[in-house]
Order: structure tokens, then C-alpha cells, then sequence
């Protein structure tokens, strides 16, 4: 931190983008050398007079970060991956966002994002195409706006939108759906800032604009294998101490095999799901783990799987075959 008595402290924090490529600034950098006092008042009189016309054209106020557990909910602090980036304009003035502002957003991942559902391919290609009986949703973690610099030294704004990493995967082998990830994540924006962004956009040759900001991700308590009875009666005033039980739920019929067959090293580990009064996969929940799978449909099945060797939470897919009523988990062996 520099110190005069005529400016008092500055924070080196404080000083505006591009400011040590000014040609002023270069010279009374120079001249400090011999540490004149004179030209320490001068170089401080700059960069305050450099900070305040920055501060003037910049005109962005961006919101405080509300990406904090602030309800006591059950979450967690995670760190994206990232995956790739969209770069586009603001088309109208918003308080605090130019017209022709530009915007880029990172289309980061983690594993600990809440994996969208399982669903038929039909299922997502409805949600892919906007029909309007689409269910199929992706949830996605949007960070605060902040402030950047693009390849001409200009002011724009940068934002993070967090998918699981599942989505990512999807989205290199199918163009259809990483166009699906790109306009959800336009749409977050839009609704959240009450933007207007142009769909003529771009995808630089880069993973992330800037560096990623931790995201606070919410989720729900993880299932429980058994539930509550519903014939179980509350608790009378009686001096009798009335007992809850509980009722198991059914472990589904399943069958385990590794790809490609017949390798001592194989890549995959299948695990085929019978689940044959089953017609779609909307309330079913999975989770996985490096050593096990759990799987269940409320008030209908629930399976806790041990897996006989350790596989990658990062990457795998699920399917099911309605008409075969059988859910397929295809996952990576580490």
C-alpha cells in the first residue's frame, strides 16, 4: 500500500484495469527510483485521477454475491470444473448493463452439482426441442456477474454457469444438446438480470474466462432406504410409549457384468436394473459413489449396491428401455 499525506492510503487493489500501461504512469514509476517525494505525490495525484475516470466509464454496479448458505439448508461449497465458454452482447441498457455490453458466460461442471434425472432419449429430445410436454430439466447453478477485460483492454461481464458434469459429457458427443446447455444458460441470465441477450454468439478457443468462482450448491438430504409406515398411529397423551416401525421397500432384481467381455482389464462396469411395474424413470433417484450405487423410486424400490470394484463419479450414463423395463447404469472403472 502507498502512503502520502496529501492522498493518504491507496490500496493497490483499488487501481483500474490497463492503468501500469499508461505512458504517465510508466514515467513516474521511473522517476521513483530516487525516491522523490515529489514524485510520489505525483504518482498517487494519477492513479486517483485514473481510478475515478475508470470508475466513471465502467458505470457497472453488480450485484453482492447471494450465493451463500444463508438459510441453514443442507449444501456444499464446490469448485467447478471448467468446460467451455459462451461469448455474446447485452442488446439493452438495464440499470448497471450497457447496450452492446459484452457478455461471457462459463459453462463450468462438478460432480457434486445434482445430476439432471434420468430420462428416455425421447424424453430429452422433447426438452432439447421446447415442446411443451417437456420434463426433462438440468439444474444449474448461476454465479454473480463480474467485471473483466476482453482482448481489447474494454470492461465486460462475466458469468458462471454451473451444470453437473454428466451434462458436460453429454454435451461433447451431441451438438443438439450442448445448443440445449447454451440457450438454458442465456435464459438463466436473462430472467436473473432481466437482460436481453443476442443469440448471434460465439465459443472461444478457451475452457473459462477468468478464474471460476465457488458455487454453494444446495441439495437434499440423501434418501433413506426405508421409510415411515403410513399405518403408524401419532403418539397419544397415554402414558403408553407408542413405537414407530418401519417398512423396508423392496430391493429390485439386478445383474451385474463388466465391458468389453472377456478382457482382464475391462472399461466399464454394466448394472441392468429389472424393474418390471416401472413405466418411467420420473421419481427415480440414483447416486453414486466410488464403491456403490444407490438407487430408489418412493414407496416402490430401493436398492444399496456394493460395487466389487472402484468406479470414476465423474463419468457414466443410465438408460431405460421401456420396453424391456429395464434401467441400465453404465459406468467407468477406475
Amino acid at each position: 500500500m502507498l502512503s502520502n499525506e496529501n492522498y493518504g492510503d491507496f490500496d493497490i487493489n483499488d487501481l483500474p484495469p490497463g492503468f501500469l500501461e499508461d505512458p504517465e504512469v510508466q514515467k513516474l514509476l521511473n522517476q521513483l527510483s530516487g525516491n522523490n517525494p515529489d514524485s510520489i505525490g505525483s504518482l498517487l495525484g494519477a492513479l486517483t485521477t485514473l481510478k475515478a475516470e475508470s470508475d466513471k466509464k465502467t458505470d457497472i454496479k453488480l450485484p453482492t454475491s447471494t450465493n451463500t448458505n444463508s438459510n441453514g439448508s443442507l449444501g456444499m461449497e464446490v469448485q467447478p470444473e471448467p468446460g467451455f465458454v459462451i461469448k455474446t452482447h447485452n442488446k439493452k441498457n438495464v440499470e448497471g448493463f450497457t447496450e452492446g455490453l459484452k457478455i461471457f458466460i462459463n459453462i463450468c461442471h462438478s460432480g457434486k452439482v445434482p445430476a439432471p434425472p434420468l430420462a428416455t432419449d425421447e424424453e430429452i429430445r422433447k426438452a432439447i426441442e421446447a415442446d411443451d410436454n417437456a420434463t426433462y430439466k438440468v439444474p444449474l447453478s448461476l454465479s454473480v456477474p463480474r467485471t473483466d477485460l476482453d482482448k481489447a483492454g474494454k470492461t465486460c461481464i462475466v458469468f458462471d454457469a454451473c451444470v453437473n458434469t454428466n451434462a458436460i459429457i453429454k454435451a461433447t458427443k451431441d451438438g443438439d444438446y450442448k445448443l440445449f446447455l447454451i440457450e438454458l444458460a442465456l435464459e438463466w441470465v436473462e430472467e436473473q438480470y432481466k437482460l436481453e441477450l443476442s443469440r448471434e454468439f460465439s465459443l472461444p478457443k478457451m475452457r473459462a474466462k477468468g478464474k471460476l468462482v465457488k458455487h454453494f450448491i444446495r441439495r437434499p438430504e440423501r434418501p433413506s432406504i426405508s421409510e415411515l409406515d403410513s399405518s403408524v398411529l401419532p403418539p397419544t397423551k397415554s402414558k403408553t410409549t407408542t413405537t414407530t416401525t418401519k417398512k423396508t421397500l423392496p430391493k429390485p432384481d439386478y445383474e451385474i457384468r463388466k465391458e468389453p467381455k472377456g478382457v482382464e482389464n475391462a472399461t466399464y462396469i454394466l448394472i441392468d436394473i429389472k424393474l418390471p411395474d416401472i413405466e418411467n424413470m420420473n421419481d427415480a433417484m440414483v447416486d453414486i459413489e466410488k464403491d456403490k450405487v444407490i438407487f430408489k423410486i418412493p414407496k416402490k424400490y430401493a436398492l444399496d449396491l456394493k460395487l466389487p470394484i472402484l468406479i470414476d463419479t465423474e463419468e457414466g450414463t443410465a438408460e431405460f428401455n421401456r420396453e424391456t423395463r429395464i434401467l441400465t447404469l453404465k459406468l467407468t472403472i477406475l
